[in-house]
């Protein structure tokens, strides 16, 4: 079980109402998990601007469990390509989705996105009255 698995296939896999929107305004679950993983804004695209590359074609994900596939896949993704980082890659600049950041910079912004939609996650769980499992790295 990948690292992505082991973090929110236990939150994923027991939201009932996949479509649970806290506030009108607020994008619905299945929405805030897919959009951590989206190729236009999150992962797939920090990821790939790690390695001045464009991130794989994929397709919008809908349904729980392609959505569970396709989250696990970004950190997958991702996870191919951050320990092999060189010093150099940590230390110029790259294209990101929040502008042209340094290695270093874009991991920092990656890990604060996920961290910030992953307590946004466990607020959609907690609502539903479902407790979150336990943070592990």
């Amino acid at each position: 079980m990948s690292a992505s698995e082991n973090v929110y296939n236990k939150k994923v896999y027991t939201l009932e109402q996949y479509g649970f929107r806290p506030h009108p305004e607020s994008m619905n679950f299945g929405e805030l998990i897919s959009h951590i993983a989206n190729i236009a804004t999150t992962n797939y695209q920090f990821c790939a601007g790690l390695k001045d590359s464009t991130p794989p074609a994929l397709p919008s994900p809908a349904g729980k469990d392609i959505i569970v596939k396709f989250l696990s896949a970004s950190f997958e993704y991702c996870s191919a390509i951050i320990p092999n980082l060189t010093e150099e890659d940590r230390n110029k600049p790259h294209n990101s989705p929040d502008g042209r950041l340094i290695g270093r910079e874009i991991l920092l912004a990656m890990y604060v996105h996920v961290a910030h939609h992953r307590g946004q996650a466990e607020i959609y769980l907690r609502d539903k009255g479902i407790r979150p499992s336990s943070y592990k790295v």
